[in-house]
């Protein structure tokens, strides 16, 4: 299955579509969904905000508070029930200014998906739906969450067909269980500069979650402070101020626990799925006395190979290409080094955090290629750009491609992310460009059907940025901030 379009209407920032500038073969299909919900009203009164999505790579572009996130958020709910950050799809979820037919209470916002169906997919999709109008050829189908209809959790139309068939819960979980599969880049996390060997152990085997039980280092501390401050008598008789300290640092020593990161789960995420070590010889090595550390160099030996071999993170940092990590392993805490042309060692805290979060965003998308998908996969990704510089950005697409490419996903993955950054649009493929602008008033986040394949204005425009053409186009480019600093160039 493929996702072909997302459809959104009293959603978040979305009102209803304004803009009808969609090309006319496009304004020529039908749309029964926009007749969904609306009661006696025109159902062409209350259309849809459609987007197409690409069947590998799709950038949706425009500037802040446009919308951009819930969009992704949307893509997310129908296909899980749950948004980027776990929120669940609900009434919560309706447009403030929304253009509706009625203001019943009960109204929710409606966001769904066109999915293009293989021929493998089509009987247990047919299945799923449990519907004697089922056509017997399936090609197609949308499905839309958000109804009045207690009964109904959703609707599916099978080949554009004129009338909703109702969807229970239950019928709603059967179909989510064909779509493919949701994957999140995490655009917050970031590889950590060093981490115990027990966090790691702890977030690569869930099981092994008892060994964070225990006390922390500043717990420890504060025992050892307090028993050099004792003040006992001669008969081993404590006070009773005394005896209350002991008493809270015992409690600190005993309940103390440590709760794992993201940025854990990230290096946990690099271990088990890029370099294939398995939870049990992180163990052996955790399990080591001081005395045996030659035997835990020889793993370290053997991890820091299969870094080299795996991560290849030269071949996508193009600003250092001789840019490696190194792990090294002292007093039970992992530290991730990083080397390059200079022949000198840098903690993460010395360099950029550009660098930190790009190996972040690699490491992800190296995780997903080496998990290996035997159905289709969507991946989402908000705003990679915080922290990239703009070369950075430029190999960060070189990251996105190798994540769709054939030989890696077999076409099956599509990748949906959202920029404000024109240094994240692939200028070779114009066609993966999706603009969205929050217009005036009740119009709301609307799309740019017409953005043209072979110009870059609508983006500029969206983003805000005065500028030229060949921003977008060229591959080095000069920008001045101000007019004068021209004269200084010449």
């Amino acid at each position: 299955m493929k996702i072909t379009m997302i459809l959104l209407r009293w959603y978040k920032s979305f009102n209803i579509r304004y803009r009808s500038d969609a090309p006319p073969r496009v304004e020529s299909e039908a749309r029964p969904w926009n007749a969904i919900d609306v009661g006696q009203a025109l159902a062409d009164d209350y259309p849809f905000i459609e987007i197409p999505i690409e069947d590998d790579i799709t950038t949706v572009v425009g500037g802040n508070e446009s919308g951009k996130s819930h969009l992704i958020s949307a893509m997310s709910k129908v296909l899980t029930g749950h948004g980027v950050s776990s929120d669940l799809f609900s009434q919560t979820d309706f447009c403030r200014y929304a253009t509706v037919p009625d203001h019943n209470p009960a109204r929710w916002p409606n966001i769904g998906l066109h999915i293009q169906v293989d021929a493998s997919d089509a009987a247990a999709l047919k299945s799923a739906v449990a519907s004697s109008s089922a056509p017997e050829l399936l090609k197609e189908f949308t499905l839309v969450l958000g109804s009045k209809d207690p009964t109904a959790a959703a609707h599916v139309f099978l080949n554009r067909g004129e009338h909703p068939i109702a969807i229970s819960a239950d019928a709603l979980k059967k179909i989510r269980a064909l779509l493919p599969h949701v994957q999140f880049l995490d655009a917050e996390a970031a590889l950590p500069d060093n981490l115990t060997l027990r966090e790691l152990l702890v977030a690569s085997d869930p099981s092994s979650k008892e060994l964070l039980t225990r006390f922390s280092a500043s717990a420890a501390q504060e025992a050892a402070k307090l028993i050099l401050e004792l003040k006992l008598d001669p008969a081993l008789q404590m006070t009773q101020d005394d005896k209350a300290k002991v008493a809270s640092v015992r409690t600190a020593l005993t309940a103390g626990t440590i709760e794992l990161s993201a940025d854990a789960r990230l290096a946990a995420l690099m271990f088990t799925d890029i370099l294939e070590i398995p939870a049990s010889e992180i163990k052996q090595v955790l399990d080591q006395s001081v005395g045996d550390r030659g035997y835990s160099e020889y793993f370290l030996k053997h991890w820091n190979d299969r870094v080299f071999e795996r991560l290849d993170l030269a071949h996508f940092w193009q600003q250092d290409d001789q840019a490696s990590i190194e792990l090294v392993f002292k007093d039970g805490t992992l530290y991730f080094d990083i080397t390059d042309k200079t022949g000198a060692t840098y903690t993460f805290k010395e360099r950029s955090s550009g660098l930190r979060y790009f190996l972040s965003y690699y490491i992800q998308a190296k995780a997903l290629e080496r998990r290996g998908r035997d159905r289709h996969a969507i991946i989402l990704m908000d705003e990679p750009d915080s922290f990239p510089s703009i070369v950075a950005q430029r190999n960060l697409l070189a990251v996105f491609e190798s994540l769709v490419g054939r030989e890696q996903a077999a076409g099956k993955a599509q990748l949906i992310y959202t920029t404000h950054s024109p240094f994240l649009i692939n200028r070779n493929y114009p066609r993966r460009v999706r603009v969205v602008v929050k217009e005036e008033a009740e119009e709301g986040t609307q799309f740019y059907g017409r953005g043209s394949s072979r110009r870059f204005e609508p983006v500029r425009s969206a983003l805000g940025i005065d500028s030229a053409q060949t921003l977008f186009m060229g591959a080095t480019n000069l920008v001045l901030e101000g007019l004068t600093d021209q004269f200084f160039i010449n």
